[in-house]
């Protein structure tokens, strides 16, 4: 099987849903997000390619099994849901369901950071990272592996046609760090189409 290429940053040709640029400041208090089973810490050495990895090379942080893996994930992505401070944030109450229409309020969240010239939170940088893992492996399916730095941790999805690698870790600082041409709503709705066609490709 092939090696995967990257993907160039930017706007995907094949994204047709569109976020807008929030231009109102926030303040996030990072410390009532839950803690979150990634850790940039843990990605050490060079990890062979997805296409490379069985599926017993899936990801075990801290020793668990692909299945607590997912587990642990999905609890993760629903404390951050629960404990989210909305009032204190342009999402809306509500507005984080685990579904595509959800990540206009996550691009929101993420803008709003980018026009404060504020830096990302480590603890939300994770949290929304699962967030997206979670969302995308919902509609999707996948399993996650360890890669390498700056994403210990990947989704890969549409096996055995395809295999996309969603680097959720590295996207979210993008999208903080470098604007609206790091859209995670145009980002995920290039998901879908590269499965369609049978890609094998590593999203960053």
């Amino acid at each position: 099987m092939g090696i995967f290429r990257r993907q160039p940053r930017g706007r995907h040709a094949a994204a047709e849903a569109t976020g807008a640029e929030v231009g109102s400041d926030m303040s996030v208090d990072s410390d009532v997000l839950a803690d979150s089973a990634l850790s940039a810490d843990s990605a050490a050495g060079s990890e062979p390619t997805l296409a490379e990895l069985p599926p017993e090379a899936a990801l075990r942080p801290s020793g668990l099994t692909p299945d607590a893996v997912v587990a642990t994930f999905a609890a993760d992505a629903q404390r951050f849901v629960a404990t989210f401070p909305y009032a204190a944030s342009p999402v809306p109450e509500g507005g984080l369901d685990f579904t595509r229409a959800s990540l206009v309020h996550i691009e929101a969240l993420l803008g709003a950071l980018h026009l404060a010239g504020r830096p990302l939170p480590e603890r939300l940088h994770q949290s929304v990272a699962v967030y997206l893992f979670e969302t995308a492996r919902r509609e999707f399916g996948g399993r996650y592996l360890r890669f390498e730095a700056p994403d210990p941790i990947i989704l890969l999805v549409g096996e055995p046609r395809a295999h996309v690698g969603i680097c959720a870790m590295s996207r979210v600082a993008s999208r903080v760090e470098r604007g609206p041409d790091e859209s995670i709503v145009h980002f995920y709705a290039s998901i879908s189409p590269l499965i369609a066609e049978g890609a094998e490709i590593t999203l960053r």
